[in-house]
């Protein structure tokens, strides 16, 4: 059985039910703080807990109770109870799941800053609702959504909404790509215009380069070795000034590899350097190098003995 991952954006259901007023141009809007107590000609509230527990859960019960193969794991941000940074852990939950439903009521400005997060990652599978009555700007009111009101049965179409939704969706759902590959518009879009893309594309073709060059740096000193040898009428000399381009060349990659965030890629480059044939004195330089990197980084540390040992062995 698969099991996917459904996160609700919506405002906390821990804070008081939302106030919402009648506005001739929105429909029922959230009424402002500095608006006095039944001034409005027409008020209602929407309690976001009772919504969660008695719209969205129970949809997501009945999904889970049916023969599908499927589980979906629901929670919402009031739910998250790991210790560090909150804003983080939602953009985890909001790029990660697989199904999102979002309620636009009062159009906190949370919820659509995390829905527009989440619009640039995923454009599936996810699903809207609002209270009856409010109306959606042309930025919401062009996709599909679905409405519910407080009261007895007032939200049995949006729980059936959500349900045959996912049912429909389930298909291309699993037979979707993992959050890291899905593409939609928002993010080509981005990506082309700042150059993300043809850089994504050169460091995809660049990724064998440096193993390549070390092979072949060592391939071609076994060859003018073997050329020169006695008796060889054949003579090869490996040019050392290519041979120091190289390594500058692998040298260079390993040192921007550092200042990123893959600094495993620049420890494995290194390492690759220090297997060269020749370069004595560099592959001292190298270990130490190493060893000073891995002593920084508390994941690397068990090898940054291992590396200093190794330096001091070609000082003599």
């Amino acid at each position: 059985m698969r099991t996917l991952k459904c996160f609700v954006i919506m405002p906390s259901g821990k804070n008081p039910p939302m106030q919402l007023v009648e506005d001739d141009k929105y429909g029922w809007s959230a009424k402002p703080s500095s608006c006095e107590k039944g001034h409005a000609p027409k008020e209602i509230s929407v309690d976001f807990d009772e919504v969660y527990k008695s719209i969205i859960l129970p949809a997501i019960n009945l999904i889970n109770g049916t023969n599908l193969g499927i589980k979906i794991d629901c929670t919402r941000g009031e739910d998250l109870l790991d210790g560090g940074n909150i804003v983080s852990q939602f953009l985890q939950k909001i790029c990660q799941a697989e199904i999102t439903i979002t309620d636009v009521t009062g159009f906190n400005s949370n919820v659509i800053f995390e829905y527009g997060i989440r619009l640039s990652v995923r454009d599936s599978l996810n699903i809207l609702l609002c209270h009856e009555g409010v109306k959606l700007p042309l930025d919401f009111a062009e996709q599909r959504f679905k409405t519910y009101h407080m009261g007895l049965g007032g939200g049995n179409d949006a729980k059936d909404y959500i349900v045959e939704t996912i049912r429909h969706a389930l298909p291309l759902l699993l037979a979707e790509k993992s959050v890291e590959s899905v593409e939609n518009l928002f993010r080509r879009t981005v990506e082309n215009a700042t150059g993300r893309t043809q850089e994504r594309r050169l460091m995809e073709v660049f990724e064998p380069a440096p193993d390549l060059l070390v092979r072949l740096l060592n391939a071609l000193n076994t060859i003018c070795s073997e050329a020169n040898a006695p008796g060889d009428k054949k003579v090869f000399r490996l040019d050392p000034k290519l041979r120091d381009e190289t390594w500058k060349l692998l040298e260079e990659i390993g040192k921007t590899m550092e200042n990123s965030s893959n600094l495993s890629r620049a420890i494995e480059l290194y390492e690759l350097l220090t297997k060269l044939e020749g370069f004595r004195e560099k592959r001292r330089d190298v270990f130490y190098n190493l060893n000073k990197l891995c002593s920084a980084n508390p994941d690397f540390k068990e090898k940054a003995q291992f590396f200093l040992e190794r330096g001091i062995e070609l000082e003599d």
